[in-house]
């Protein structure tokens, strides 16, 4: 904030009165004068010409004989047949005659004047050859084939003006001296303590407390000074006390996950935190500066500060989508907008949902088969002993399906609530790897998809829980098999596993690869959340999985302190890679 210096605006404010009081008297003056002056003057050309128009119009009749006397300071001139002549024989300005006759009657205004005669006399202002102003009243009047000029020369008027702005000027200059001289010396004695503590009190205002001001009297400024000392010492303590707590909230703020921004009346917008000012810019802020906020949310905050309730609206932006909340704040007539990412949380919402549709069907596939084979043996519908047995053992198979399945879920659920634990021990990779294959070995020889590995020449043995990992390569051979692209598509069908062991990290790098269908690249970020499948890539009739192997693939990977990833492209193949940290176990 600038500071303002009251003694120089009463000093200003002293010097404009001074100013106006002497303006009015000069323009009273000159109103005067001139009224008094032109009245006198055009009164003195109007009877004049009167005269003259007698005396012209008595000559022409013969009547009169003789000169008719008119006022020395008036000329009158007859123009006839071309010629002009000077009727007052007693003129005193000749100059001005003179240049009526030679110079004025020759320019426009002077022709103008002879050719309509007026009724009424005009002052005109013209420079003449000489440059000098000169300012004149004039009439016209034609009497038979002559014209009748009467004029009087008022550039005295002119230069009673000129005088008297002069003289305007002279006091208005003394009158600033005389208020500067004493403004100075009051300054130096008075208000220079005063101004210093001025400057002193406004860097407190800003948070600058790098000065003092030492006292210097025992009078009122010396009290003066000893206050603002004190108080400078009790705004810096309280300044550095609100600094903390507005980092505290700072810091409370942008560790938030949701956006605040708070919008007043007047659609001026104060973001609280970064989230909140990433949002505005991102679909709040309006292209028209004017506005600041787009029309479809300026409603709402209208709204909610007339009704005084909080509403809410969903926004899709970029594939997400956004919770916006509208708090009005009635003591600060604004709005504080809560801006909170629930594409996770809808997500989420859909996954389960395609759990249930999911779980459902897969158990009530088995439970039909179950129900259907029980009831035909309960009714003997069964007729030999081969027959039942085969019905149960399709019994057997369902409920063993059936519990493969609740066994998952419960799995993931143990993984996420940390009740499940990890017994490491050193095992021999090729060996595990060829009999987590071997499982597979028949569906892939009737699908018709070659299973390759290769382990590096620097790794044989990694610790880690056999049986967990042994579920996670289950699990992505299994889900490779799934997917694998449709035989047409493809001259052969592979998956490829390959191990190596990085001993500048001291880790374990594993990927599983195949040139199946791929995955959408919107599913990608997904694809480790419990229940989700991509429906829009791999979507096939035989895959009805509930959605949590990946799931439980990535939090066995996490439980070993290591991490997955995924590059996939459509109708090209999937890899996944695999880092597990070698820690403080050893390798052969």
């Amino acid at each position: 904030m600038k500071r303002k210096d009251k003694i120089l605006q009463n000093r200003i404010f002293l010097v404009l009165i001074i100013f106006f009081v002497l303006f009015l008297f000069n323009y009273m003056n000159k109103k005067n004068f001139q009224e008094t002056v032109e009245s006198d003057s055009f009164k003195t050309v109007e009877c004049s010409m009167r005269y003259a128009e007698k005396y012209l119009m008595s000559l022409n009749n013969a009547e009169q004989e003789g000169q008719i006397i008119f006022q020395p300071d008036v000329s009158v001139i007859l123009v006839s047949k071309g010629n002009t002549f000077e009727l007052n024989k007693l003129v005193t300005d000749q100059e001005h005659s003179r240049y009526v006759q030679t110079e004025f009657l020759s320019i426009g205004k002077g022709k103008d004047l002879l050719n309509i005669p007026q009724t009424k006399a005009n002052q005109y202002a013209l420079k003449d050859d000489n440059h000098q102003l000169r300012t004149f009243i004039a009439l016209s009047s034609k009497v038979g084939d002559d014209v009748l000029i009467v004029s009087k020369n008022v550039s005295h008027y002119k230069t009673f003006i000129k005088n008297s702005e002069l003289l305007f000027l002279g006091l208005l200059i003394a009158s600033i001296i005389m208020i500067t001289i004493y403004t100075i010396h009051q300054r130096r004695y008075f208000y220079s303590p005063i101004e210093e503590l001025t400057d002193l009190a406004y860097e407190y205002s800003e948070n600058n407390f790098s000065h003092h001001k030492e006292t210097t009297s025992n009078d009122m400024i010396g009290h003066l000074e000893t206050a603002i000392n004190k108080l400078g010492k009790v705004l810096e303590t309280n300044s550095l006390m609100n600094k903390r707590e507005r980092e505290l909230m700072t810091h409370i703020y942008d560790s938030l996950d949701i956006g605040i921004i708070y919008v007043t009346k007047e659609n001026i917008v104060f973001p609280f935190n970064v989230e909140g000012k990433d949002y505005y810019t991102a679909f709040i802020k309006s292209d028209d500066q004017e506005k600041r906020i787009k029309d479809s949310y300026r409603k709402l905050i209208h709204e909610a500060i007339v009704n005084k309730k909080n509403s809410h609206m969903e926004v899709q932006q970029n594939h997400l989508i956004y919770d916006l909340e509208f708090s009005p704040v009635a003591s600060l007539t604004g709005v504080v907008i809560f801006i909170k990412d629930i594409t996770s949380a809808k997500q989420l919402l859909s996954i389960r949902e395609d759990l249930i549709t999911n779980v459902s069907h897969d158990l009530r596939t088995p439970l039909a088969t179950i129900q259907g084979y029980s009831e035909a043996i309960k009714d003997d519908i069964a007729e030999t002993i081969q027959e039942k047995n085969e019905m149960a053992q399709i019994i057997h198979e369902e409920a063993s399906q059936m519990n493969h399945m609740i066994t998952r879920l419960l799995e993931v659920s143990s993984i996420k609530a940390g009740e499940s634990t990890v017994n490491k021990k050193p095992v021999h990779l090729a060996e595990f790897f060829n009999g987590v294959m071997h499982r597979f070995s028949q569906t892939l020889k009737s699908e018709g998809i070659q299973c390759e590995l290769e382990i590096a020449y620097n790794i044989s043995y990694f610790s880690m829980d056999a049986d967990k990992m042994h579920r996670v390569f289950y699990n992505l051979i299994d889900n490779a098999i799934k997917y694998a692209a449709d035989p047409r598509t493809r001259e052969s069908r592979f998956i490829k596993i390959t191990v190596n062991f990085d001993g500048l990290i001291d880790e374990l790098f594993v990927t599983v690869s195949d040139n199946g269908i791929g995955i959408s690249k919107e599913s990608i970020p997904y694809i480790f959340e419990r229940f989700y499948k991509d429906d829009k890539a791999r979507t096939k009739p035989k895959t009805n999985g509930s959605g949590i192997g990946l799931s439980i693939v990535e939090n066995i990977i996490k439980e070993h302190s290591g991490t997955i990833s995924v590059k996939s492209l459509p109708d090209v193949g999937t890899c996944f890679m695999i880092r597990l940290p070698l820690l403080d176990d050893t390798i052969e």
